[in-house]
């Protein structure tokens, strides 16, 4: 399996490991994507961004992104595999963590 090269670049992960510049990073992409053309890119960047927040502790901000995803998510059709696994996964490891389940 091979990697990205930006990802052997020093000054790119030591910076993203900062939680506040890796999700200034992951927003800033947001803006790049045109949602109307790129509804698949732009929900699986949402769920990237939910699940950062997630690990960083902002349960609300996860659970807003969440709420954004779905909406586009929710009209799609014939969806790729790994978007639905990302948000999916996200959505499972917020509810996990928040122990908010619903019956």
């Amino acid at each position: 399996m091979s990697t990205h090269p930006f990802l052997h670049e020093p000054h790119l992960t030591s910076e993203l490991t900062d939680p506040k510049t890796h999700l200034t990073f992951l927003t800033s992409l947001l803006s790049r994507i045109d949602t109307a053309k790129s509804q698949e890119a732009h929900v699986l960047l949402l769920a990237t961004i939910a699940h950062a927040k997630l690990l960083y502790g902002d349960l609300e901000g996860t659970k807003t992104d969440m709420d954004s995803a779905w909406k586009v998510l929710d009209n799609l059709e014939g969806v790729d595999n790994g978007v639905n696994a990302a948000y999916y996964g996200v959505a499972a490891d917020y509810y996990k963590v928040s122990m908010t389940y619903y019956v």
